[in-house]
């Protein structure tokens, strides 16, 4: 019903194709579904905290305390500490809530299997599929922080009633 790496072309909800394949009543769900898992999604992504000292390596410190050093020097306000990242297993951090990954999640319709997918439009840095699933990004091994199986998993069971009472009308 919903998948989450589409292979084919996809259509959005209110394209011709769409609406000429799919009644109304199947449209309609395939689309909530879709929105819903969506929405999850992009709320699962939250800003990144700053590291307490405490957390920061022996390089860390040391770079903050020569910017603190320089700012004070300058007369220029105290910068911020590193970002904490987030754990592999958990959705990723954002350095800002307006963050490109957050745009870049859609949801859209398979036409060949007329199946909802959800999840990052392919971006030219790959980071997203990188993201989800694990791999190497600018040289750098990244475990998997998925945020798109994880909202699935949250909406799936919600989604049986509405299925249940689409087919028993």
């Amino acid at each position: 019903m919903i998948n989450l790496k589409p292979k084919t072309v996809f259509a959005f909800f209110d394209s011709k194709a769409v609406q000429s394949r799919l009644s109304p009543a199947v449209r309609k769900f395939l689309g909530w579904a879709g929105g819903l898992t969506m929405k999850v999604a992009r709320r699962s992504l939250r800003p990144a905290r700053m590291k307490k000292k405490s957390e920061m390596t022996d390089e860390e410190t040391e770079a903050y305390e020569k910017r603190v050093a320089w700012a004070e020097a300058n007369n220029l306000p105290k910068p911020k500490r590193p970002l904490m990242p987030s754990a592999p297993d958990e959705p990723p951090r954002l350095k800002n809530s307006e963050s490109p990954l957050k745009r870049l999640i859609f949801y859209g319709l398979d036409l060949k299997t007329e199946t909802t997918f959800i999840g990052p439009v392919k971006a030219r840095s790959g980071i997203a599929d990188v993201l989800e699933y694990g791999g190497v990004s600018n040289g750098k091994t990244i475990a998997a922080r998925p945020f798109v199986r994880p909202a699935r998993a949250i909406v799936e069971p919600q989604l049986q009633p509405y299925w249940k009472d689409l087919i028993h009308k």
